[in-house]
């Protein structure tokens, strides 16, 4: 991101990307959030699960190097590492949290 004006508090546009990874496979998902927030209002004082079941709901949802489905109590997801190669993981969704290792502003307009 180019610039991040911390003195506007008029309404905007947050993208988000929340990294996963699982050894040397990774995957990206991006979602939108408005509002006035900024900072780590807008990445830390959310459920990240939540957060992405209601943007998959809503079709808010991007995918980069990575496929996931969400269900009441399960997810699957496949992520992909620098070669192409693919790697499935499937489980409870309180375990989905734990591959996250990046949550990032990435757009603001």
């Amino acid at each position: 991101m180019k610039s991040y004006p911390i003195n506007d508090s008029s309404e905007a546009i947050h993208t988000v990307c929340v990294t996963f990874q699982i050894d040397e496979y990774r995957g990206y998902a991006y979602y939108k959030i408005g509002g006035s927030t900024k900072g780590w209002q807008v990445i830390g004082s959310y459920d990240l699960v939540e957060v992405l079941s209601e943007a998959a709901d809503t079709g808010n949802l991007e995918f980069e190097q990575m496929k996931l489905v969400l269900n009441d109590e399960t997810f699957d997801i496949e992520l992909t590492d620098k070669d192409g190669n693919s790697c499935q993981y499937a489980d409870e969704i309180d375990w989905l949290d734990k591959l996250i290792v990046a949550v990032e502003i990435v757009k603001y307009e």
